[in-house]
């Protein structure tokens, strides 16, 4: 899979293989979520499993399927690029 995340001035959406999975937008009024988006980050990659996100985007009861643990996450390659 391909993922990304587009960070525009005014929000952050999340892609999966070019789709639009998730949009966060900062709530009217809030200058400190605003703010958020004109601070400099940092990339953590890691294979969290799991949680409401997961719920959201699938029909997950909480169990892992036999085999499924341990797992690990290989990744080709990270590209940062600015418009």
């Amino acid at each position: 899979h391909t993922y990304g995340l587009l960070w525009e001035p005014t929000k952050l959406s999340y892609t999966c293989d070019g789709k639009v999975m998730a949009t966060w937008t900062p709530p009217a009024g809030d200058a400190n979520a605003a703010a958020c988006l004109g601070y400099g980050h940092t990339i953590i990659l890691n294979l969290a499993m799991g949680g409401s996100v997961l719920k959201t985007w699938h029909s997950w009861d909480g169990t892992w399927p036999s085999g499924t643990l341990p797992a690990t996450v290989e990744i080709d390659h990270v590209r940062v690029w600015q418009q």
